[in-house]
Parts: C-alpha cells; structure tokens; sequence
C-alpha cells in the first residue's frame, strides 16, 4: 500500500495540470515534467500517445453514442466522468447531478443522469492499468489526467454537448474527485 506522502505527490502533480484545459493535443506537452516524476524507465511516452489517441477516437464513439440514445438534460449542472477498477482493468462512467457544491464531492453520487448504457469501454484505460500494476503512482495520474484529455478533446470537438455552464469531473470512486471544468464558481 501506498503511504500517504506519495498520494499527496500524485495529488498535487495531478491539480497541477489538471486545470490547464489539457487535451489529447497539448497534454503530454503540459504532463512531461510529471510524467518524468513518476516514470519507470521502462516507460515510452511515445507509445502512450499513441494509446492516447486510439482511446480517444474510441471514446468520442462511446459518449456520442451515449448522447445520441440518452439526451443530457439542461438541469444536470455537473457530470462525472468516473472511474473503478475490476479484475484487470479500468472501467470510465458518465452520471450528471442536478446538484453541485464545490466544497462537497458527494454531488457526484446523485445520478440525476444516469444512462442505461453509461459504461465507457476504452482500451486506452486497460492500458493504464498495466501501468498502475506497475508503477501506482504513475498510473493513477495518468488515468486520471488522461480522462479530463480525452473530455476536454471532446467538448473542444463537440461544445454543443456539454455547455459551458456545467461542471466536468473525474475521479476514482474510492478517491478523490477531481473538477477540472467549473464555470460555476
């Protein structure tokens, strides 16, 4: 198990770049001096791009799929784009909260929006996986990081789809939340 002194670095490495408006364009770009942080050597940066990328195309598929079948409601006033582990990999969420406070992540758990199908398969996240087997630190925060990329990519492409007015957010559901769009505050 990780000690805390280490959780508080990936956090803070984290918030770091989180708020940046990262995208799959110009995150490795903002990310370098993390990632370095946190590498092994046996680490290629090159190669994550590319799994970047491919996870993107995979996720712009999933959630216009998602919209497309489950319109998002003009109440839903935050999303969470979630994360858990299960046997081997990673798995990525969509819910919405009619409700949200800034100083109290339990919004994240109303499920005013929560599609039938809400679950995000991405191979770029069995990827990340393999990482965080590996080296913890690194992979958590290139989870981490590399979901609000791929959300920002999206709304970037898509800024119909998710107002401006809305909060986006992702996290580990046993972890921290991390809001990394808030035009609410």
């Amino acid at each position: 198990m990780r000690g805390s002194r280490d959780l508080e670095r990936v956090d803070t490495l984290i918030c770091s770049v989180i708020n940046k408006d990262i995208n799959i364009y110009n995150g490795l770009e903002v990310i370098n001096d993390a990632i370095d942080e946190l590498k092994r050597d046996s680490f290629n940066v090159n190669q994550y791009k590319t799994y970047l990328h491919i996870g993107y195309e995979q996720f712009e598929e999933n959630i216009n799929k998602i919209i497309k079948e489950n319109p998002l409601p003009a109440t839903i006033n935050a999303f969470n784009f979630g994360l858990y582990e299960s046997s081997l990999q990673f798995h990525l969420y969509l819910t919405g909260s009619e409700e949200w406070d800034n100083d109290d992540d339990d919004w994240a758990t109303n499920n005013d929006f929560l599609p039938e199908e809400h679950i995000i398969n991405n191979s770029l996240l069995r990827k990340l996986y393999q990482y965080w087997r590996f080296n913890p630190d690194l992979g958590v925060f290139l989870t981490v990081v590399s979901v609000a990329m791929l959300v920002n990519t999206y709304v970037n492409k898509y800024p119909e789809d998710f107002p401006n007015n809305v909060v986006l957010a992702t996290g580990f559901d046993d972890g921290d939340l991390y809001t990394f769009r808030n035009a609410l505050t």
